[in-house]
Parts: C-alpha cells; structure tokens; sequence
C-alpha cells in the first residue's frame, strides 16, 4: 500500500499556499501602479476631449457668426502663466476688431500646436482652411503621456487613437 501513495503526483498544500502568497504580493504592488497609470491616462485624455470641445465651440461660432463684421474664428494657444499655470486656448472673433469670445486653461496638459499658428474656421462653411494641423497634449506630470488632436481641412476635430508600441 506504501507503494500506491508514492506514484500519486501532485502538489502539496505548503507548495499552493507558497505560491498564493507569491501572487497575492504581486498583485499587491502592482495595482496601485496600474490604478496610477490609468488615472494618468484619464486626465491628458480628459484634457483632449476639452480642447475639442473648444475647437468645436469656435466651428460653432464660424457656421452661425454672432457678429456681422466677423470674418473667421479661431483658436489660439497662449503661453501659461507663471506660478504653474496651465496652456490656455482662446476662441478669437477675427474681423476689423478682434474679439476674444472665450478661453479655457487645460489644466493637467501642456498643448504644442503643430505647425504653430492659430487655428482659423471660415465663416458659415466651419471648414479650416490651413494644412491639417495637430495639437499634441502632453501630460505635465509624465511626458509619456500624450495624445493627439486633429483638425482637418473640412473641419473635422478628433483625438487620434493611439497606436499600440
């Protein structure tokens, strides 16, 4: 009978608990860098859907012009202001007297506009009538973290999916 429960394979209960433990320690460490990466990976993106919101607003303005002496709208990119302050975007009426209509400060993201210049929709037909231009929001915290937003020549405004590495 000695000899059946020698063949008999398997693991033992101090082997499994050893390996629960093992596991248990991983995940212990690993969540909160996973949780903190993710948060991170919500705040430049929270900032991407903004600055297409602002985009929008100001294609908005374009397509149904409030003033008649207006002759674009566009978005321009103000340099922060000392003390932490964060990139502010600017929707301008551009006309005889340009007007500043609206602005919002991003406030986890720093904005570089690519190619650097003001982003101009043309009235009542909302199209941009420059090269397609990129602003790439970095988060200030992790200069890893980036994500784009595109404007194309009919005007459309999006936050590009990044790719897989």
């Amino acid at each position: 009978m000695s000899q059946d429960r020698r063949k008999i394979k398997g693991f033992t209960l101090i082997e499994l608990l050893i390996t629960v433990g093992i596991m248990v320690s991983l995940i212990a460490v690993g969540a909160p860098l996973f949780k903190q990466s993710v948060a991170r990976d919500q705040a430049v993106l929270g900032d991407a859907n903004l600055t297409v919101s602002v985009l929008e607003q100001a294609r908005n303005y374009a397509v149904h012009p409030e003033s008649k002496d207006a002759e674009s709208y566009s978005v321009a990119l103000l340099t922060p202001v000392p003390m932490g302050g964060g990139d502010t975007l600017q929707i301008v009426r551009d006309g005889a007297t340009s007007q500043v209509i609206s602005q919002i400060t991003l406030p986890n993201s720093k904005v570089q506009v690519l190619p650097p210049s003001p982003i101009k929709f043309n009235l009542f037909s909302g199209e941009y009538s420059g090269l397609p231009e990129s602003l790439v929001l970095t988060l200030k915290s992790n200069p890893d973290k980036t994500r784009t937003v595109k404007v194309t020549a009919p005007g459309l405004i999006y936050v590009e999916t990044p790719t897989a590495q």
